[in-house]
């Protein structure tokens, strides 16, 4: 399973944010919904198991402060974080890239959040070949 949106998203300054993803590249169970609660990947009926769940995100350019994102489980469990300064330089769009390895159960779902604090809103970039992305790969019970 994996999805995409299909435009940039702004991410408020010094505010946590779920991606939206409103097109998928695959989905082959009924994970996604491009509409409702397009934020979760939900694990199917027959589905429980061990999965590999990443996000990748790359936010516009802007050399302050730091950025950060992460996998959280049914809205309050946090799986999985990484946070790194912004970057500095000529094209300083800042990259990040979280996955983890967690079991799931049916009905469970996974959110892909975004949080910078840059002292003004930023946006994500829109490449549906890059990013943001979100997808899980159910790797056996």
């Amino acid at each position: 399973m994996r999805c995409t949106p299909n435009a940039a998203q702004s991410i408020a300054n010094s505010t946590g944010v779920f991606l939206n993803f409103n097109t998928e590249t695959y989905d082959t169970d009924g994970f996604h919904d491009t509409v409702t609660n397009n934020t979760r990947l939900t694990v199917p009926s027959g589905k429980a198991g061990k999965y590999r769940i990443y996000g990748l995100v790359e936010c516009a350019s802007n050399a302050t402060a730091h950025r950060s994102c992460n996998l959280r489980v049914n809205g309050a469990t946090y799986i999985a974080s990484v946070t790194q300064p912004a970057v500095t330089g000529v094209s300083n769009v800042t990259e990040l890239y979280v996955a983890t390895e967690y079991t799931l159960a049916v009905g469970d779902y996974v959110e892909f959040g975004v949080y910078q604090a840059s002292g003004g809103a930023l946006n994500s970039a829109s490449n549906s070949d890059y990013s943001p992305c979100f997808g899980m790969s159910l790797l056996g019970t």
